[in-house]
C-alpha cells in the first residue's frame, strides 16, 4: 500500500492523505482512497508513515496545531468485538441475493442505459439485461426507481416513487431495443443527477447506474457535478472490454468518488449490479 499527499479533487481541504494498493505489477494500482475526515482536515496533511514495530501512524498537519505544523500520531484500534452469536436458520436463501430491511437502506436508483447502435455488437444487450434482472427482483416497495435511455437523445422510460410492481420494470427492460447513432453520455449524466436529487433520500442510498459500452466526452460542468455531489453515488457500468470502453473508464478514474463495474460474462456477472447496490445500501 502506498500512502501519499495530494490536492486532487474529492479531498477535504488543501492537501489530503490518500492510499492506493498495488494489483499485480508496478504499473497496476487500484483507485486512490481518501484516508477520511478522522485524519484529513480543511488544512494540509502530509508525510504519512507507519511504525513497523507497533503499527502507530504519524503524519504532519497544519490544522489544530500548537504552532505552524505539528506531528500527529494515530494508534491502531485494538477494541475486541464481541463474538457473533449463531442464529437459527429461517429457511430463507442465505446467498445474500436480496435487499431485506433493516440490513439494507432504502434506495433511490436512476438507471442511465446506453442504447446506441454499438450495443448491437455480440451479446452486449444480453449482458445488460441479465445484470439488471437480479437487481430488479431484489428491489422493494420502499425503493424509488427511474430509468432513462440515451443515445442520440435522453428519454425517461420509467419513474416510480415506490416500486410496487417490479414485473412492469422487468417487462420494460426485456423489451429494450437499440436505437440511436450517437452516445451523448454527459447530457444523460446531468439528467441523472437532477433526477436523483429530485427524489433524494437523505438517509438512503442514492445511486446513478450508468451503463454504456463506449467512449464519450465528459463536459466540464458534468465533471463539477460529479465531484461536488457527494450525496449521490455514480456507478459506471462498462459492457464488454472494447478499446473505446477502456478509454472512458480511464477518464472516470480521475474522480475518486466514482465506482466502476465491468460486465464481460453473461453468467458470472449476472449479479454484479445487485452487489453494487448492496454495497452502497448496506446499513452501517
Amino acid at each position: 500500500t502506498l500512502y501519499f499527499a495530494s490536492d486532487r479533487p474529492g479531498g477535504n481541504g488543501g492537501f489530503d492523505l490518500w492510499s492506493a494498493t498495488r494489483n499485480g505489477d508496478w504499473a497496476q494500482w487500484n483507485l486512490p482512497k481518501n484516508l477520511g475526515s478522522s485524519i484529513n482536515s480543511k488544512g494540509n496533511e502530509r508525510s504519512f508513515t507507519i511504525d513497523p514495530w507497533n503499527g502507530d501512524a504519524y503524519f504532519v498537519s497544519d490544522s489544530g496545531t500548537l504552532g505552524g505544523s505539528d506531528i500527529f500520531r494515530l494508534q491502531p484500534d485494538t477494541t475486541q468485538l464481541p463474538p457473533v452469536e449463531p442464529s437459527v436458520a429461517d429457511g430463507r436463501d442465505s446467498s445474500d441475493n436480496d435487499l431485506r430491511e433493516p440490513r439494507y437502506k432504502a434506495n433511490n436508483i436512476v438507471f442511465l442505459l446506453d442504447l446506441s447502435n454499438s450495443m448491437k455488437i455480440a451479446r452486449r444487450m444480453t449482458l445488460l439485461k441479465n445484470a439488471m434482472r437480479p437487481l430488479i427482483d431484489a428491489l422493494r416497495p420502499v425503493d424509488r426507481v427511474s430509468l432513462y435511455r440515451f443515445g442520440d437523445r435522453t428519454e425517461r422510460l420509467f419513474d416510480v416513487p415506490s416500486l410496487n410492481n417490479p414485473k412492469r420494470l422487468l417487462g420494460l427492460v426485456d423489451s429494450l431495443r437499440v436505437q440511436g447513432e450517437a452516445t451523448n453520455g454527459s447530457v444523460a449524466i446531468q439528467e441523472g443527477y437532477r433526477e436523483a436529487l429530485r427524489k433524494l433520500l437523505p438517509a438512503g442510498n442514492n445511486q446513478i447506474i450508468l451503463v454504456t459500452d463506449g467512449d464519450f466526452a465528459i463536459f466540464s460542468d458534468v465533471e463539477r457535478t460529479i465531484l461536488q455531489t457527494l450525496n449521490v453515488q455514480l456507478t459506471v457500468v462498462m459492457i464488454d472490454e472494447s478499446p473505446e470502453g477502456q478509454a472512458l473508464l480511464a477518464k472516470f478514474r480521475r474522480y475518486p468518488n466514482v465506482q466502476m463495474v465491468t460486465l464481460t460474462d453473461v453468467q458470472r456477472d449476472a449479479g454484479a449490479l445487485l452487489r453494487s447496490v448492496q454495497g452502497n445500501a448496506r446499513a452501517k
